[in-house]
Order: C-alpha cells, then structure tokens, then sequence
C-alpha cells in the first residue's frame, strides 16, 4: 500500500537510508554541490541536506511530505507551499527492496499522489531542476512519458546560460 502524509521530520534511520540511496543522483547533476565547495564527503554532505529539510521545517509556508510503500518511508520531501500551490525543492528517495525505484510508477502511486494533493487543497506543483539534463529531469520526462503523472506537465526554462528548468504540474501555462 502506498501511503502520502504531511511530515513534520523524518527519523535518522529513514533519511540515512533515503540519502543512501539518493546521493547516486545528486552526485550525477540533481543537486547543484558545485555552489557549496566546502561539501564534499558523504558525512556533509548528509548534514547539508538534512539543514535544508530542517529550514523548510521550520518555515510557516514550509510544505513537508512523505511517501511509504508497506510502512515504509521511501520518499521525504519537502517545499514552499503559497495558497494551492507548492514549490518542490528537495526530495529523497529509496530504493525498494529489489534495488528499483519502480514503485514511483506504480497507479497506487499517482492515483494516492493525487489524493493527497487533493486532501491538502493543491491543485498545482512546481519542481525545480538545475540544469536540463539530470537524472530528475529524465526521470520526470519518462513518467510524461509513461502517462504515470495524470496531469498536464508543462517545462520551461527560467534562466539563461544556466538553465532552471520548472516542471508545472496539473496546470495549464497562462
């Protein structure tokens, strides 16, 4: 069973285990560590990133969330909520006991996704990426791809020569 709910923090053990098997893709272009140099070893950056959840915490407009599969926490999440709106910032993610991230495909997955934004007032999220070809970016494309969102998907580039890349979920661009 896939299960959302607001969050107000995660234990240590969960987010070790989420950071473990999240810094593969932070290391390959979803986490801009070239703008913090004095973070280099798995230690900080682990501190680093368990700042930034703590500051959303922290923040009355903070948004925080977490996905279980069975129980199990497998996805810590966290952002700015403005009204039915909500910028996603950070995220970690699991693996499931095979080594795979497929459950983030599964219809429990979008169908309680979307219940959750539901129950929560949301009707819209942005999801911020740096750069345009990161691991998060494929992986949002291939879930368009897939038909697993559910909802319209809209890209656009918000800065030139970096490019900042939101993803608009379940909106229609003005």
């Amino acid at each position: 069973m896939i299960t959302f709910s607001l969050s107000s923090g995660i234990s240590d053990v969960d987010f070790t285990r989420l950071f473990a098997d999240s810094i593969a893709d932070m290391d390959a272009g979803n986490y801009p560590w070239h703008y913090f140099p004095d973070v280099v070893t798995f230690e900080e950056k682990s501190a680093h990133i368990k700042s930034g959840f703590e500051a959303i915490l922290a923040k009355d407009d903070g948004f925080v969330w977490q996905v279980e599969v069975d129980g199990n926490v497998m996805m810590f999440n966290a952002g700015y909520r403005d009204g039915a709106h909500v910028r996603w910032v950070m995220g970690l993610v699991a693996q499931d006991d095979a080594g795979s991230k497929a459950y983030l495909y599964d219809p429990d997955y979008v169908s309680g996704r979307n219940a959750f934004w539901a129950e929560q007032g949301l009707t819209g999220w942005t999801m911020e990426t740096a750069g345009g070809d990161t691991p998060l970016l494929a992986h949002m494309r291939n879930k368009v791809t897939a038909g697993a969102m559910g909802v319209p998907v809209v890209e656009v580039d918000i800065t030139e020569p970096l490019v900042l890349r939101d993803i608009e979920i379940g909106t229609t661009p003005e």
